[in-house]
């Protein structure tokens, strides 16, 4: 399989009959708007064939702590296998563009050509086959608790490993994580009924063993000063501490972008002016103060073994939301594309894994 010299995004298998004739569609148009599209010719491979990779890289010095967190956002000709993803998925934009199609799977394609690549260290290098394994090993499972993001995030987990791993990957929608579901009438004590929320905790995890793994995310539901939060997150850390002893993950909440139609690739031109700028409404501001204090008291709680996974990076990446339309009330340039840029959160928490439980299963 051969893409002519002014296509760049590759041929990208749709799950469905009618997205692969859009990309046949799509591959002519490309030849008009070459402007868009890199002039290498592309093998068509399957992911795991082609693991997010370019050139190979000595690898001694990889990331620790947050090391990764500085870095930036490189044109890679990345390959995706959409046949993957066989399972309903909520935010996959080629079938929420069903009136148009061609433009969902072009967005889609143009967000997946981006990966990132921190600037002083390494990151252990991700492929579906690795996080497979490193599953496999000891029979883990990965749980991802919270909001629709972390179902995204969860979603994406599914697409790159397949079906055949679909009982290693579970989403739980808690969006309060075990809080009352009242946050708009806000007091000093909201969810203080401590019990309450370990009682909750106990229903997300019964089935889960000290070898699993917790993918804990919320943010975009909390609205008002994040101060006003502290008991409750104090509340929900300690819950999680007495009924889990495995691993806990806590991703950290990454704004939306106004406007995001606008966008068809990352921007570095990103600063505390423009975030301001690109954060009118809703509670998107506040995600900054908010991680912060989740962290601080997921910290203090005293887990058996905690991470944050930081995906600050994601504010330069206005491309890949879904978008608002006038045909999709609702939609919004929050959630991103699923497939679309936020496998790289799954290939960012791979790293984290690897980095502490190798060191388990070598014991």
């Amino acid at each position: 399989a051969y893409t002519p010299p002014l296509i760049s995004m590759g041929w990208y298998k749709l799950p469905h009959a009618q997205s692969r004739r859009g990309c046949l569609i799509l591959a002519s148009i490309a030849l008009v708007r070459g402007a868009y599209f890199l002039t290498a010719p592309f093998q068509v491979r399957s992911i795991d064939a082609f693991p997010y990779q370019s050139s190979p890289v000595i690898r001694e010095n990889i990331c620790t702590g947050d090391q990764y967190r500085e870095g930036k956002w490189v044109k890679s000709q990345t390959t995706v296998d959409f046949d993957l993803c066989t399972h309903h998925l909520d935010w996959n934009c080629a079938a929420i563009d069903n009136f148009n199609q061609l433009n969902g799977s072009m967005r889609v394609g143009l967000s997946l050509q981006w990966k990132w690549v921190p600037q002083h260290c390494t990151l252990h290098k991700f492929s579906p086959e690795s996080m497979r394994e490193l599953l496999r090993t000891k029979g883990r499972k990965i749980r991802y608790v919270g909001d629709s993001l972390n179902q995204g995030m969860a979603e994406s987990m599914q697409c790159l490993l397949g079906k055949e791993y679909e009982h290693h990957v579970s989403h739980v929608r808690f969006d309060y994580l075990g809080c009352p579901d009242n946050l708009p009438t806000y007091t000093p004590d909201y969810c203080s009924n401590s019990s309450h929320v370990i009682h909750q905790w106990r229903k997300i995890v019964n089935n889960l063993q000290p070898r699993d793994i917790l993918v804990v995310n919320t943010g975009a539901h909390w609205f008002g000063d994040p101060d006003e939060k502290k008991l409750a997150f104090r509340n929900i850390a300690n819950a999680i501490a007495t009924v889990f002893n495995g691993t806990v993950i806590m991703r950290t909440t990454v704004m939306g972008h106004d406007s995001c139609e606008r966008f068809n690739e990352p921007t570095s031109n990103f600063n505390s002016s423009i975030q301001q700028k690109q954060t009118p409404s809703y509670n998107w501001a506040n995600f900054t103060h908010l991680n912060r204090l989740v962290h601080n008291t997921f910290l203090e709680a005293g887990l058996a073994t905690y991470l944050p996974l930081y995906v600050d990076m994601f504010e330069q990446r206005p491309d890949g939301h879904v978008q608002n339309s006038s045909k999709n009330e609702g939609m919004d340039c929050l959630h991103y594309c699923v497939p679309g840029p936020i496998h790289i959160w799954n290939e960012l928490l791979y790293h984290l894994l690897y980095t502490i439980l190798t060191d388990e299963d070598s014991v």
